[in-house]
C-alpha cells in the first residue's frame, strides 16, 4: 500500500514537472525564451517535457492498477 502511494506521488510529481516546464516555454511577447534560442534546445526540450509526461503517467497507472 505504502509502495502505491509512493509511486503514485512521484508520478503526479512528475506530470507537474512537465507541465511547468510547458509554461516555462511559452513566448512571452511574441519571443521565446532566452534559452529556447538554440538549436539543440529546440530538439532537446520537448522531448524532455514528452519524458517527464509519460513517466509520470506511467508511474500514476502503474500505481491504480497494481
Amino acid at each position: 500500500m505504502l509502495e502505491m502511494i509512493g509511486e503514485f506521488a512521484i508520478g503526479a510529481a512528475l506530470v507537474v514537472v512537465a507541465v511547468i516546464l510547458v509554461f516555462i516555454g511559452i513566448p512571452k511577447h511574441g519571443e521565446s525564451p532566452r534559452f529556447l534560442r538554440f538549436d539543440a534546445s529546440v530538439v532537446i526540450y520537448p522531448a524532455v517535457i514528452m519524458s517527464f509526461l509519460a513517466f509520470g503517467v506511467g508511474l500514476m497507472l502503474r500505481a491504480y492498477t497494481g
